[in-house]
C-alpha cells in the first residue's frame, strides 16, 4: 500500500485544531486525493485556512482503507481531486480518482477537481482531452467567468495555470437562459451534462481553453487553474472556494449525508517511540563526552579570517568542514580527541561509522592530526536513517551556549543529491533506471557528516571570534578554551605587528598542477538532444519545468609529494575564494571526499526557536555599463523567467506546509529583483513558523516528531525538501524520474546541500552549485575533479540559449571579471591550459606571460565579449582585459571591483573608466590602466578619419608607489595591446633590443658580403670588381685565382640572379618580402627616445602587429608560438596540456611538432605580406 497520511489525532480521534491547540471536533473533514503533486500541501492547508475543515491526504495509488470506498467516503462532506503530472488517459496517472467518479445514488457527494482532477472530470463526461498548442506552465492569465454558480460576483480572475493539456470543448451556443446579464458566451457544451464556469482565449483568439465547469445535475466541480498558487489571486479563489462550500453542504444537507463517525487514524500508531537500529547506541557511546552546554571565549581581532585560523588549527589532511560567508558568520571545525564521522549509502542501505583519534598536539598551537581508530557498519533503511539523526540531535541537545552564533556544536557535512532522490515519497517509481557514471569515477557517499565537538565561529559584523566546544573538561583553567584563546590572540598580534607577505610558491604549485588538466566537457549535440527530451516531457504535461545539468570531468595529476597532495584541495579553495568570493563558500574533507564550493544560493534555514525559511534563487541577469535596476525588472518580468521563479515558489510553500501545516507559511518576497553585486537576481523568501502542537500535513504519520527541540523538525523539513527544487523542477516527483533517465548519470554532491545541524537546535544549508568535488583517493597518481553545470528547461527555452546558458555557467562564477572558462575554481587557474569547447566554439590557446619561449601571446574570447554587449568600448575594455591570463587578480583593479561587488559606497567606480582609474590613481600596488584609446584619440582629432578610429588598444601593467610631498613613482612593467578582441603581450625590452642588434649586425655583414660583387670606378681603372676568394679544392689546395674583369663584364652568377643577395639576410623570415634594413645606431637611437614603447611600421618577429593574416584578411586566431632568436635563452618550455577535445582522444597541446613548425612557417608572414 503506498503512503497513506491522516491527520495525527491518536489522543482522541477528533478533527485537528484550528491553530490554537484546542481540539475542534465539529470541523468537518475532507478528503484530498493527491496525485504526486509539489503543490499539494498549498492546495490542502487553503482548504483548511479558507473553509476551516479538516483535511485528509490519501495518493493515487492507494487503496481504500479494509477495501471498501464506499464506507470510508461516509466520514468525509467531500472530495478534493488534486492537481499533478500526466494524462488522465493514463489510468495510474489519476488511479484511485476515476473510483469516485462510479459512485451513484446515496453515495454521491460532492467533488471538486483542480487540474488534473479537472481534467479527468472532462474525460468521464466525454469531453476528449489534448495537447495545447503550447503549455502553459507558471503563466499567470486573467480568464472570464460567468456570474453565478461558485463565481458569482467573482469577476475576471488573475489565476496560474500549470497545465499543457486541456478538455477539448466545442465552441458555445448562443445562451438560451437568463442571469448571465447579456454575457455572449454559454454554459452549455459538447458534453449534455457539463456547464461551462470560466474559459481563457489563447493568443490566437481562436483555441478557447475551458477553466472551469460543473455538472448539471451532480455535485461535481472543477477548475482547470490553481488557486493555491501564490499569484493567483488569492481573495476571489477563496470566495470562489467558499461558495463552492456552501453548495456543497446544501447538496449534503439536502441528500441526508450526515453523522459521519470518527475518521480512522490509518497509521494506528500506539505510543510516540518507535524502534531505533543499534547504529544510534553507537554513535551515542561515541559522543559520550559531548555536554550539554557549550562554554566559550569570545575576543575582537579583524585580522583573523577563517583561512588563516583553519590553517592554524586544522592539519593538512585531517577531517575539516569550513562555511565562510561574506555575510554574519564563518564556521570552522577543529579536531578533538572524540572526533567522529558518518556516511551513508542510500542505495546500498549502509551506514559507515568511523572514529578519529587527535594523536598529535603540540603546545604552541592545538593543531591536530587525524587518523582512524576503528571503523563500524551497519545496515538501515533510509527512513532509519534520519530517525537516528533525529534521535541523537535530541539526545545530545545542547541547552546553552553563546546566543549571538547560529551553532555551538553538532553534524557539519553534505548531502547529495541522491540521497534526496531517496528521500521522495515514492523512491522507487524508476527502479529500472540505473544512471551510469563511467568516466566519473567512484561515487561519493549520499550523506557524509563529521561530528564536531569543537569549533570557531567569525562573527563578520563584529569582529568577533567565538572559541567554544561542547566537550567536557575544555573549560578548565588552562583547558583547549583556555589554549586556543590565547594562541589566537598571540597569532593576531604576529600578524599586526609583521607585514604578511604572499608568496609566488603557493601560486606556483597549483599553476603547476592545473597547466596538465584533461577537460572532458559536454557535448553541445547530446546536451541540445536532452533538452528537447525534456520539452517532448514537458508537452506530455510530465512536468512543469525540468532543472537539466551536465557534468564536466577535469583529471589532474597529483602532486608528487605526501604533503603536497593532502594540501593542494585547500590552496584551490582558497585561490576559489579569493577569485570568487560568493556569498556561501564552503570546503570539506571528509574521507577521500573533497569539496571546493561558492555556492550564492542559500536552501534551507531554521533557528533555535521555531522559524524555517527558504530563499530560492531563478532569474538572473548580468549587470553591465547599460543594465539597470528598471532594465532588469523589465527583463526578469517576462513570462519565462516569472514561471521559472514562480514553480519553485509554489514548490517550496508546499514542502514547509508539510511540516508546519495550515497557516504556518507566509510569502515574505515574491518575485522580487534584487542587486547580488555583478548581478540582478530575482527571488522568493519565504518564512514557516513550527506549531509543535500540530505537526504539518507530511509529518502526521511521525508521532516522535513533537518535541521541545527544533532539530527534529528541522531534519524533517530537510529531508522533506531534498532534493532542491530549483534543482529539479515540478512537479518534484515526476521531474526527478524523468532527469534521472534524460541525463543518465549520478550527479553526486552536485544539486545536493551543505551546511550544519546545531546541536542548540538551529541549522542551515545552502545548495551545491558552483561546486567541484572529487573522490580520488590521494594516493592515486590522478584526481578526477567534476563540475556541474545546467538551467531550467521550460517549453519557452531553445536549445540553442539553454546550451549558452551552461556554458556561460561552466565559465563564469559570482566574480564575473576572472578567467572562468570551465567553473569559476578551473578559469581563474588556466594560466598555461588548453581548453576546447565542444561544438561551435573552438580551442582557446592560452599561455602563461612567465614563459620566455613565447615571445607574441595571444588571447581572445568572443563569448566574453558577446557578454559585455557585442563590442568593446572605454568603459569596459579593462573588464575584458580582466578575462584574460595577463590579468594579475592581486591588482587593485581586483581589490576595487571585489569592493564594489559587495559595497554599495563602491560601486560607481565601476561604473566608467574615468571613475575606475581615478580610483585607481588613489591606490598604491600594482595595476592595469589604459595608456591608448583609440576612440578618445579619434574624438579629439579634428580630421574627415575622425568617425574611423583604429582599433588597437594599448594597456599597461605598472607599478604604483606613493611619494610623501610628490607625485607617484610609476614603474610600467609590461605592455599589452588589444586589436579588436585580441589581446597580444608586447615582447620585454630586452628582447626588442636584442632583435634589433641581432638584425642590424646581420644586415651590416650582408652589405659587405654583397659590397664584395659589385664594382668599383675610378678614373684610372674604370669599372673593376674585387677579386673572389680563393676556393679550396678537395685536397685542400687553394684555387686559382681568376683574372680581373674587363669594362662591362657581367657580374658574377648574372645568369641567375635569384641566387644573389640583394640587401640583408634571408635566414631570419623565410616568408617576408621585406627586410628590415635599420642600423644599430638608428635603433638604439629609437629605444633610447621611446624605450618599451618603440614600435616602428615594419615590426620584428614578435613585436605587436606580426600576426598571422587568414585568406579572409581576419586575424588567424590560433595562438602562434614564434621561435626565439638564438640569443635570448629559453626559461621553460611550453607546457604540455592534454585536451579532451568531443569526438576524438586526448591530445597534448604546447610544443610543436616538426610537422606543425614546417606548416608554421609556411603560413608566417608579416601584414599584408
Amino acid at each position: 500500500m503506498a503512503p497513506f497520511i491522516g491527520d495525527d489525532e491518536r489522543a482522541s480521534g477528533t478533527g485537528q485544531s484550528s491553530g490554537s491547540g484546542v481540539d475542534a471536533p465539529a470541523r468537518r473533514n475532507v478528503l484530498y486525493i493527491d496525485a504526486y503533486d509539489s503543490f499539494s500541501y498549498n492546495v490542502v492547508a487553503m482548504l483548511e485556512e479558507v473553509l476551516d475543515v479538516k483535511v485528509s491526504v490519501m495518493t493515487i495509488d492507494s487503496d481504500w482503507p479494509e477495501g471498501n470506498m464506499v464506507e470510508y467516503l461516509q466520514h468525509f462532506e467531500a472530495v478534493v481531486l488534486g492537481p499533478g503530472p500526466g494524462d488522465p488517459n493514463v489510468a495510474k496517472d489519476v488511479g484511485i480518482m476515476r473510483d469516485i467518479w462510479n459512485l451513484s445514488g446515496a453515495d454521491m457527494l460532492p467533488v471538486f477537481g483542480i487540474c488534473l482532477g479537472f481534467q479527468s472530470l472532462c474525460l468521464h463526461q466525454g469531453i476528449p482531452i489534448g495537447r495545447l498548442p503550447y503549455p502553459l506552465h507558471g503563466q499567470v492569465h486573467r480568464i472570464k467567468t460567468v456570474n453565478r454558480d461558485i463565481f458569482e460576483n467573482v469577476q475576471d480572475v488573475e489565476v496560474t495555470l500549470y497545465h499543457s493539456l486541456y478538455a477539448k470543448m466545442d465552441a458555445p451556443e448562443q445562451s438560451t437562459r437568463g442571469g448571465d446579464s447579456g454575457n455572449p458566451h454559454t454554459d452549455r457544451f459538447a458534453s449534455k451534462d457539463l456547464d461551462l464556469l470560466a474559459w481563457f482565449l489563447l493568443e490566437d483568439e481562436r483555441t478557447q481553453i475551458p477553466m472551469a465547469v460543473r455538472h448539471q445535475r451532480k455535485p461535481l466541480w472543477g477548475v482547470q487553474f490553481h488557486p493555491e498558487s501564490c499569484k493567483s489571486d488569492r481573495e476571489a479563489c477563496a470566495e470562489l472556494l467558499r461558495r463552492w462550500w456552501d453548495m456543497a453542504l446544501n447538496y449534503n444537507k439536502k441528500t441526508g449525508r450526515g453523522e459521519y463517525g470518527i475518521l480512522p487514524d490509518p497509521n494506528h500508531y500506539a505510543s510516540g517511540s518507535i524502534t531505533l537500529p543499534a547504529a544510534a547506541s553507537t554513535m551515542l557511546d561515541w559522543s559520550a563526552s559531548t555536554s550539554s552546554c557549550s562554554p566559550y571565549r569570545t575576543f575582537t581581532a579583524r585580522n583573523l579570517d577563517a583561512e588563516v585560523i583553519c590553517e592554524n588549527l586544522t592539519a593538512p589532511n585531517s577531517p575539516t568542514v569550513l562555511f565562510q560567508s561574506n555575510g554574519r558568520y564563518s564556521i570552522i571545525s577543529v579536531p578533538s580527541p572524540a572526533s567522529w564521522r558518518l556516511e551513508y549509502y542510500s542505495e546500498t542501505q549502509r551506514l559507515l561509522l568511523e572514529k578519529l583519534q587527535n594523536c598529535h598536539q603540540t603546545e604552541s598551537a592545538p593543531r591536530g592530526q587525524s587518523v582512524t581508530e576503528n571503523i563500524v557498519e551497519r545496515s538501515l533503511s533510509v527512513s532509519q536513517f534520519w530517525d537516528v539523526l533525529r534521535f541523537v540531535m535530541d539526545m545530545k541537545k545542547v541547552d546553552s551556549g553563546s546566543l549571538t552564533v547560529p551553532f555551538w556544536g553538532g553534524f557539519l557535512g553534505y548531502f547529495s543529491y541522491e540521497m534526496g532522490l531517496a528521500c521522495l515519497a515514492r523512491p522507487k517509481t524508476a527502479a529500472e533506471i540505473h544512471p551510469t557514471n563511467e568516466n566519473a569515477g567512484e561515487d561519493p557517499a549520499d550523506a557524509s557528516l563529521l561530528w564536531t565537538e569543537r569549533s570557531i565561529v567569525i562573527d563578520h559584523k563584529t569582529g568577533q571570534i567565538t572559541v567554544q566546544s561542547t566537550r567536557a573538561g575544555d573549560d578548565m583553567p588552562a583547558g583547549w578554551l583556555h589554549q586556543t584563546e590565547q594562541f589566537l590572540q598571540d597569532l593576531a598580534l604576529s600578524r599586526s605587528q609583521c607585514k604578511v607577505c604572499t608568496s609566488d610558491t603557493e601560486a606556483e604549485f597549483l599553476d603547476s598542477i592545473l597547466k596538465q588538466s584533461v577537460i572532458k566537457f559536454p557535448t553541445q549535440e547530446n546536451y541540445q538532444r536532452q533538452i528537447r527530451a525534456c520539452q517532448a516531457e514537458l508537452e506530455a504535461g510530465e512536468s512543469y519545468e525540468l532543472c537539466l545539468t551536465g557534468e564536466t570531468l577535469i583529471t589532474l595529476p597529483s602532486p608528487v609529494s605526501q604533503s603536497g597532495r593532502a594540501s593542494f584541495p585547500w590552496k584551490l579553495y582558497k585561490r576559489l575564494r579569493k577569485y570568487n568570493p560568493a556569498a556561501f563558500s564552503g570546503f570539506a574533507r571528509l574521507g577521500n571526499v573533497k569539496i571546493v564550493s561558492s555556492s550564492p544560493e542559500c536552501f534551507l534555514n531554521w533557528d533555535r526557536d521555531s522559524t524555517l525559511e527558504m530563499k530560492p534563487m531563478k532569474g538572473t541577469v548580468r549587470k553591465t555599463e547599460d543594465m539597470t535596476m528598471e532594465k532588469a525588472r523589465e527583463i526578469l518580468g517576462s513570462t519565462k523567467e516569472i514561471a521559472e521563479n514562480l514553480m519553485i515558489a509554489d514548490l517550496i510553500r508546499h514542502d514547509l506546509y508539510g511540516i508546519c501545516g495550515s497557516g504556518g507559511v507566509h510569502v515574505e518576497k515574491l518575485l522580487e529583483v534584487e542587486d547580488h553585486g555583478r548581478v540582478y537576481q530575482m527571488i522568493t523568501h519565504v518564512k514557516a513558523r513550527v506549531d509543535r502542537n500540530r505537526p504539518g500535513f507530511a509529518a502526521r504519520d511521525m508521532p516522535q516528531l513533537p518535541s521541545s527541540n527544533m532539530s527534529g523538525y528541522g531534519l524533517t523539513a530537510l529531508q522533506r525538501c531534498l532534493p532542491p527544487g530549483s534543482m529539479t523542477g515540478a512537479p518534484k516527483e515526476r521531474s526527478c524520474m524523468h532527469l534521472s533517465s534524460i541525463e543518465d548519470r549520478k550527479r553526486g554532491i552536485y544539486s545536493g546541500v551543505m551546511g550544519f545541524l546545531d546541536l542548540g537546535g538551529g541549522g542551515s544549508f545552502s545548495v551545491l552549485i558552483r561546486t567541484a568535488f572529487t573522490c580520488s583517493n590521494e594516493q592515486d597518481d590522478e584526481q578526477l575533479w567534476r563540475i556541474g553545470a545546467g538551467g531550467a528547461v521550460t517549453t519557452l527555452s531553445t536549445p540553442e540559449g539553454e546550451w549558452d546558458e551552461m556554458l556561460t555557467k561552466l565559465r563564469t562564477g559570482s566574480l564575473g571579471r576572472q578567467l572562468n572558462i570551465a567553473a569559476a575554481w578551473l578559469s581563474t587557474y588556466t594560466r598555461a591550459s588548453t581548453l576546447v569547447y565542444p561544438g561551435s566554439l573552438s580551442s582557446i590557446s592560452m599561455a602563461g606571460p612567465q614563459d620566455a619561449s613565447l615571445e607574441e601571446i595571444l588571447w581572445r574570447s568572443p563569448p566574453h565579449v558577446q557578454m559585455m554587449g557585442g563590442y568593446l568600448h572605454s568603459n569596459n575594455i579593462l573588464f575584458y582585459f580582466a578575462e584574460s591570463p595577463f590579468f594579475d587578480a592581486t591588482s587593485n583593479n581586483a581589490s576595487l571591483a571585489i569592493q564594489a561587488n559587495y559595497n554599495e559606497a563602491f560601486r560607481h567606480f565601476v561604473e566608467t573608466r574615468e571613475a575606475f582609474e581615478g580610483r585607481l590613481r588613489t591606490m598604491q600596488g600594482l595595476e592595469f590602466v589604459v595608456a591608448y584609446d583609440p576612440l578618445q584619440a579619434a574624438a579629439q582629432t579634428d580630421t574627415r578619419f575622425a568617425h574611423e578610429p583604429s582599433n588597437v588598444w594599448v594597456i599597461r601593467k605598472q607599478m604604483r608607489r606613493k611619494r610623501a610631498g610628490q607625485e607617484d613613482e610609476v614603474v610600467v612593467l609590461a605592455t599589452f595591446f588589444v586589436v579588436g578582441d585580441c589581446i597580444y603581450m608586447a615582447p620585454s625590452v630586452a628582447s626588442v633590443v636584442g632583435n634589433r642588434i641581432l638584425s642590424a649586425v646581420t644586415s651590416l655583414t650582408s652589405l659587405l658580403k654583397t659590397a664584395s660583387t659589385l664594382p668599383i670606378f675610378t678614373p684610372a681603372h674604370g669599372h673593376t670588381y674585387l677579386p673572389p676568394a680563393p676556393k679550396p679544392t678537395e685536397a685542400g689546395q687553394p684555387g686559382v685565382p681568376s683574372q680581373q674583369s674587363k669594362e662591362n663584364t657581367p657580374m658574377p652568377d648574372a645568369e641567375n640572379p635569384a641566387r644573389v643577395p640583394l640587401v640583408g639576410s634571408q635566414t631570419g623570415n623565410t616568408a617576408s618580402t621585406f627586410q628590415d634594413t635599420r642600423t644599430l645606431a638608428e635603433s638604439l637611437n629609437l629605444f633610447l627616445r621611446y624605450e618599451d614603447e618603440y614600435m616602428d611600421e615594419s615590426p620584428l618577429v614578435g613585436e605587436p602587429g606580426s600576426f598571422i593574416m587568414s585568406k579572409a584578411n581576419d586575424v588567424d586566431r590560433t595562438a602562434t608560438a614564434k621561435q626565439a632568436p638564438n640569443t635570448i635563452p629559453t626559461k621553460m618550455g611550453t607546457p604540455l596540456v592534454r585536451v579532451d577535445t568531443p569526438g576524438k582522444g586526448p591530445e597534448k597541446v604546447g610544443t610543436p611538432s616538426s610537422s606543425d613548425e614546417s606548416r608554421l612557417k609556411k603560413k608566417k608572414g608579416r601584414v599584408g605580406g
